[in-house]
């Protein structure tokens, strides 16, 4: 048996004969949204069950996060008795303004549904360490208010958010997304009396965090804190309470048995394994989607589609780290890509995650057999049973696509498109004709519109129209539903960058010199320089040595983005990062010598100092 804990962000395993002081069935590794589920849910599987978590109530973001409603994910489930508890008492709160359920309230339906199913919780508590032989967990290390103690275990369910069991295992995990390693944005909960004594809240997105490295946690929430002591309050909003947790919304993925990636998402992939629906909108929150992927800016920012709701089917392999027995995960840190998972982290959905990981681990124990090796059949129908997974006929339906050209043709006149550009791209050759037609049409949006419609086709043929469209922008034009994400110019933009066509690059090139104070507009002339680069070798010097040059020209002023909350956000940081990536990938030499994450501390603690 070996023992594995993290040292300084590196895992540490050595062999040991330690007895184990108490034992369970399943041992459940945080008490948040998923958590709280899965504890309840193994429990009334009949398994003796204990939950660690380190704060003092369960619930994570709904509770001590304080959001107190649920933004889309689907229903069913242990969840809709919680609900249902919930709204029983929630009047014995001030619940004037309260949504969906009182965050107070739900604490205590939590610990009550905990107790009557029979499990047991340390709070204030933390697992430190975990046992394996060999690829299966037996056991871990559990530091609570009365020291250290190692509790034998047959399942572990790690549903600490970012999972931090698993990472001491060594398991296999992603981060961040692909051009800069960034998770996307945190977010803080504050409250307030307001307007005829309603409650309300305000969810503040507050920049970037690591959550695997605790300065970069601690200064965030300092960061997050002091931002509320900036504001001004009056009779009509006054400041109640600040959350005890704020909303971290990605962290670590692990590599699971199987896994949910954004073309699974948008390409409607459908699973005979599936153990229930997710129902979201793509809602990213980055406010610099000149740095998201490609696919990600192809649906979301060209096509328009941020509001756009996703059905997504989920299979029993993503709960599965690859290669391990005894250990489950559960929450937002199952195996996903950054780009599905804006889809697939709702409040309603991770309660789900906990549901089915109880069950997953009761059927593994009952057949004595490997997570892998539950019978699908048996889960499915234990799911049915609960609601978790709804039966054929209550399913969510996919949204249709446009398949008329007629229609589509109409909705790219219209004043919103809504699907039919990706309905356009759906399509492929067979409207590819009626495209290269309404390109050289009078109407000002079927033009555009028709125009992006063949950027998303990747026929250079869309280059002209695509500068065109630049140079005739007018920022008054309206575009969607998504917060101002998806303005027009950045949508030509990141699709000349796509195409990758010389005459792209001498129109970017020349661009980014008339560019100044514009970071929004610079960071998408610079990615889509650098996309160029990356498909044309032998081009990469010299656009390298485009956009340092224009880089270094620029330090006089600071290229930054104001968010919705008037807050800066320093765009430098993850233009230097990705150049220096693509440099150092490309082996071509940098003169960008800048420690963004440095100076962007101290720009942060002068801030705070002022």
């Amino acid at each position: 048996m070996k023992k594995y804990t993290m040292h300084n962000k590196h895992v540490h395993a050595e062999e040991s004969s330690q007895a184990f002081h108490e034992s369970y069935d399943v041992v459940v590794s945080g008490l948040g949204t998923a958590g709280a589920v899965a504890l309840i849910s193994a429990a009334r599987q009949g398994l003796k069950v204990l939950g660690v978590e380190p704060m003092s109530c369960m619930g994570g973001i709904g509770t001590a996060g304080g959001i107190h409603y649920y933004h889309f994910g689907s229903k069913g489930g242990i969840q809709v008795e919680i609900n249902e508890r919930c709204a029983v008492l929630k009047d014995a709160y001030y619940s004037d303004g309260v949504m969906t359920f009182h965050p107070e309230v739900k604490k205590y339906v939590l610990d009550q549904m905990a107790e009557e199913a029979g499990a047991s919780c340390h709070y204030n508590s933390v697992v430190t360490a975990a046992y394996a032989e060999g690829q299966r967990v037996v056991g871990v290390e559990v530091l609570g208010p009365d020291g250290i103690k190692q509790i034998q275990t047959k399942y572990i369910i790690d549903a600490s958010g970012d999972a931090h069991t698993a990472a001491m295992l060594g398991c296999a995990a992603r981060f961040g997304r692909e051009i800069d390693g960034y998770p996307q944005p945190y977010s803080f909960i504050r409250g307030a009396i307001g307007k005829n004594n309603m409650f309300a809240h305000n969810n503040i997105d507050d920049g970037y965090v690591d959550p695997r490295d605790p300065q970069d946690m601690s200064k965030a929430t300092i960061n997050a804190t002091a931002y509320h002591c900036w504001d001004e309050y009056t009779e009509e909003k006054n400041l109640t309470f600040i959350a005890q947790q704020f909303g971290l919304r990605e962290g670590r993925f692990i590599i699971g048995e199987e896994t949910v990636s954004f073309e699974d998402v948008i390409n409607e992939r459908q699973r005979d394994n599936m153990v229930m629906q997710t129902w979201s909108h793509h809602d990213n929150h980055c406010s610099d989607w000149a740095f998201e992927s490609q696919l990600s800016q192809e649906y979301a920012l060209v096509a328009n589609l941020f509001s756009r709701g996703q059905v997504a089917e989920i299979p029993p392999g993503i709960f599965i780290p690859q290669g391990w027995d005894g250990l489950l995960i559960a929450g937002r840190c199952v195996s996903l890509d950054h780009d599905s998972h804006q889809g697939i982290r709702m409040q309603q959905d991770m309660q789900k995650f906990g549901e089915i990981t109880g069950v997953m681990a009761a059927l593994a124990i009952k057949h004595q057999c490997r997570s892998v090796d539950i019978p699908i059949k048996e889960l499915q129908d234990s799911l049915l049973s609960s609601g978790c997974l709804p039966a054929v006929e209550d399913r969510r339906q996919h949204l249709p696509w446009l398949t008329d050209r007629e229609e589509i043709k109409k909705a790219f006149s219209a004043e919103f498109p809504e699907g039919s550009l990706w309905s356009a791209r759906l399509l492929g050759e067979a409207i590819n004709g009626d495209l290269h037609k309404w390109v050289e049409g009078e109407d000002p949006l079927l033009k555009r519109r028709a125009t992006w419609a063949l950027g998303l086709q990747h026929d250079v043929a869309a280059i002209p129209y695509l500068i065109h469209d630049i140079e005739t922008y007018k920022e008054e034009v309206p575009m969607d539903h998504s917060h101002d994400r998806g303005r027009h110019r950045y949508a030509s933009i990141c699709l000349l960058g796509i195409l990758a066509d010389q005459q792209a690059e001498e129109y970017l090139s020349n661009l980014l010199q008339e560019i100044n104070n514009d970071a929004a507009t610079a960071t998408h002339v610079l990615v889509a320089l650098m996309r160029i680069a990356e498909k044309n070798p032998q081009r990469r010097q010299d656009i390298v040595h485009t956009v340092t040059a224009y880089f270094q020209k620029q330090t006089e002023h600071l290229l930054t983005l104001w968010n919705k909350q008037d807050r800066p956000i320093d765009l430098n940081d993850f233009s230097v990062i990705y150049i220096m990536q693509c440099c150092q990938r490309w082996e071509i030499d940098c003169e960008l010598v800048v420690d963004p994450r440095e100076r962007r501390e101290r720009e942060m603690l002068s801030a705070l100092a002022g």
